[in-house]
């Protein structure tokens, strides 16, 4: 990467190089007696101005010149995480990435060691922190507890005042105001699964042998391995819940157990999945409905609001209400249920019908038209596809009550709905038609208003990406991986310049006003005004 500046002169004088010297007797912009395109020549070379990557912005907190590790500390500040050397195999066949911290100022607190790096819980207010460790000796079969793990954790809290370190582990989660470490260990020639589980001040709370998620109303459903009981005979693994301070309230045993959905768990009792029956428990332990269901009738179940969907007969969905009746029978090969509307879509695949399911009464109509595909898409709106119809049309609609807004594209064509905020929706168009077709790759993305069924803003040559945190849209710019960020009102959302040259490429925003980026040049943290905590250049690629 050193030499990229002088690779992009020479390439631009070659570019030049490569037009010819002029003959004595043609002149510029002479035609060839053999073409009738004009051929132009240059007589000298133009002035070049040098290529220039943007210059790192880097300082440091500390005098140390390289920092390899989070010590405590009262007076950093928020920390954040950035990448800050990217590691591109031989061969360029894959490319990871080592992240540091640095405060609210942009100061390097630590250097970039870590392989991951990435704030906890949906407050930033926890970090995640991986350094690589070295794959010990596989362990003999006598071993035991010898740990397993090649990730060697550190937990901290966003400012730096506490740190646990020193852990092994293959993953960590926040649930519910604990941290849960997760890692493994060989017991007796087996792998096992076991965990920590971390107070918000660092500090352990419980830690056991299985295999633990999180909790979901404050229980948590862990896995026990099983143990001899003596005379050569043992019991099976099984699954109980326990409280935030690891106390079983739930003893089971179950052959499975779910996560706690207002109130309410799906379990399985008995010991192989072919026999194992399943029901419903309230977080007493209690059967709301008893275990008759097999794991062909019953292998799911899921809450949304007042009505969960359920697999029944073999396989096939229905939907209860919170007290276990049928609003509607499970018929269904899938169902979608949409609390804004009180409407449910219903479908079945072999016979490709559909239905809108009014909640709670259960009434139900099918959606007219050879259709494809029907889903609710935000809003309160549901988007409805239909089949390519003779003149090679194909039909996309929006609909919510009576209205109902219609596209028309080719075949050769692709259309993206996706919701926006309230009636807003970004629809993307790509099309592949033929190559002597001027549609050829032609792509654009329209901001459509339902309500109003108008077209406010259109975008050409881009495509529609995602939303991002504060209702960001993202675009992608066509034959390119330029990225582009626009605001609530589609303007520009970052000041003109902000990612020259190159342009934008990766971008996710990271806690307050803070986003990680990505450019063709480098990587770093910038705030929505368009200032750079940090830049790193790509020349500290290895």
């Amino acid at each position: 990467m050193k030499t990229l500046k002088t690779l992009s002169v020479l390439l631009l004088i070659l570019t030049f190089a490569s037009c010819g010297q002029p003959k004595p007797d043609q002149q510029d912009g002479d035609i060839r007696a053999d073409s009738d395109q004009p051929v132009f020549y240059l007589s000298e070379l133009p002035q070049l101005a040098p290529f220039e990557i943007p210059p790192e912005i880097t300082s440091r907190y500390s005098e140390e010149a390289f920092v390899d590790k989070l010590v405590p500390a009262d007076d950093y500040g928020k920390l954040y995480p950035y990448e800050g050397k990217r590691i591109v195999s031989e061969g360029m066949f894959w490319e990871s990435s080592l992240y540091g911290l640095v405060d609210a100022k942009g100061r390097i607190v630590v250097d970039p060691v870590y392989e991951s790096a990435y704030y906890l819980d949906p407050g930033s207010e926890y970090l995640y922190l991986v350094n690589p460790v070295e794959m010990g000796d596989e362990p003999a079969e006598d071993s035991i507890g010898e740990e397993l793990s090649s990730r060697g954790i550190v937990i901290a809290n966003s400012h730096g005042g506490w740190v646990t370190d020193g852990l092994l582990g293959n993953w960590a989660n926040y649930s519910e105001e604990r941290i849960i470490v997760s890692g493994g260990a060989a017991i007796d020639g087996e792998f096992r699964q076991n965990f920590k589980v971390y107070d918000l001040s660092g500090n352990l709370v419980f830690e056991g042998d299985g295999y633990f998620n999180g909790f979901s109303e404050g229980l948590g459903a862990v896995t026990v391995y099983e143990r001899e009981l003596g005379g050569g005979q043992s019991e099976r693994s099984w699954m109980q819940y326990i409280d935030r301070n690891g106390n079983v309230v739930i003893p089971g045993p179950f052959y499975e157990a779910g996560a706690f959905n207002g109130g309410e768990a799906l379990v399985a009792v008995g010991e192989e999945w072919e026999t194992a029956r399943y029901g419903v428990i309230n977080t007493k332990g209690e059967f709301k409905e008893p275990p008759t269901m097999s794991w062909n009738d019953q292998k799911d179940y899921y809450s949304q609001g007042e009505y969960r969907c359920v697999y029944r007969d073999k396989g096939l969905q229905g939907i209860n209400d919170s007290d276990g009746n049928v609003v509607l029978p499970a018929e269904y090969d899938w169902i979608a249920i949409d609390q804004e509307s009180s409407m449910a879509i219903a479908g079945c695949y072999e016979d490709s019908c559909y239905y809108v399911v009014s909640l709670p009464s259960g009434e139900k109509e099918i959606i007219d038209g050879n259709v494809t595909g029907a889903y609710f898409s935000g809003g309160g709106w549901r988007t409805v596809e239909y089949a390519i119809a003779e003149d090679g049309k194909k039909v996309m609609a929006l609909t919510k009550g009576d209205k109902e807004r219609k596209f028309d594209y080719s075949e050769y064509s692709w259309l993206q709905c996706n919701f926006i905020k309230g009636s807003v929706f970004a629809l993307s168009y790509w099309n592949w038609a033929e190559e002597d077709s001027p549609l050829r790759n032609s792509s654009r993305t329209d901001i459509f208003d339902a309500d109003t069924g108008k077209t406010t803003k259109s975008f050409p040559r881009l495509t529609f990406s995602h939303v991002a945190h504060g209702g960001l849209c993202v675009m992608q710019r066509q034959g390119s991986n330029q990225l582009l960020v626009f605001n609530e009102d589609f303007e520009p959302f970052f000041p003109d310049g902000a990612f020259e040259p190159g342009g934008l490429t990766r971008f996710s925003h990271l806690a307050g006003d803070v986003y990680q980026v990505r450019t063709a040049f480098s990587s770093g943290l910038i705030r929505e005004n368009g200032e750079w905590l940090i830049r790193v250049n790509m020349s500290s690629i290895d």
